[in-house]
């Protein structure tokens, strides 16, 4: 697989008319660059955001992609940018609180916003992003606060899968939000604390890739749900 076109770290990727696409990140300060996998092997800058970012996330939908949260450098600003093209963004809706390294789940025609950091602590709040309205309501609070959590949606639930639960605490819990009702509960633990790690969602479960346990680590973990 060739480089990116530039160096970056916590970015937020995605798939695009079957093409993969890294958005914004961070080098030696945040960046407002799209990058596309191009038809000859090679990645290229095909767009930017209106502002540099960070820590943000990024959710491919049949109404296109969707940037949700992440860091300017100073704030983490509220607009949620949607683009038809994958390289002109505007303001589609504007999340009630801004956060970075929020755990989101595209739920059917809703994109569920879990948690996340801001100014410098972890919170408790769930937001929901309806497509078809472009509103976003407040939807009932974590058990605990939680940011740099990894999540899979198995069914009609979201499957959340360690984090922080404050800057310098990590944890093994798991959790399960059923999203016909907005409650959360108990799922288990992980093996050991992860925050930060990747994840790959099978038929029934994920695969956690990496993350920091506090060190940066290069453990694969398999969560199975049993129906």
């Amino acid at each position: 697989m060739p480089p990116l076109a530039q160096s970056l770290h916590d970015a937020a990727g995605t798939t695009f008319g079957g093409r993969p696409v890294i958005l914004g990140g961070g080098n030696t300060s945040e960046v407002d660059t799209v990058e596309s996998l191009s038809s000859n092997g090679k990645w290229r800058v095909t767009g930017r955001l209106p502002r540099p970012s960070s820590d943000l996330s990024a959710v491919s939908t049949s109404h296109g992609i969707f940037v949700i949260g992440g860091y300017d450098g100073v704030t983490s600003p509220r607009p949620i940018l949607g683009s038809s093209d994958g390289q002109h963004f505007t303001t589609f809706a504007r999340l009630r609180y801004g956060v970075r390294y929020a755990a989101v789940v595209r739920v059917g025609d809703s994109i569920w916003v879990i948690g996340g950091e801001a100014r410098g602590r972890e919170l408790n709040s769930t937001q929901v992003i309806e497509l078809t309205t472009r509103r976003v309501r407040v939807a009932r609070r974590l058990p605990t606060p939680l940011g740099h959590a990894a999540a899979a949606l198995i069914g009609s639930r979201i499957l959340l899968m360690g984090g922080r639960t404050a800057p310098d605490r990590i944890t093994n819990a798991m959790w399960w939000l059923d999203t016909r009702t907005g409650r959360y509960s108990s799922a288990g633990q992980l093996p050991y604390p992860v925050a930060d790690a990747g994840v790959l969602d099978t038929v029934d479960g994920a695969y956690l890739l990496g993350g920091e346990i506090p060190q940066i680590t290069n453990r694969v973990v398999r969560v199975r749900v049993h129906s």
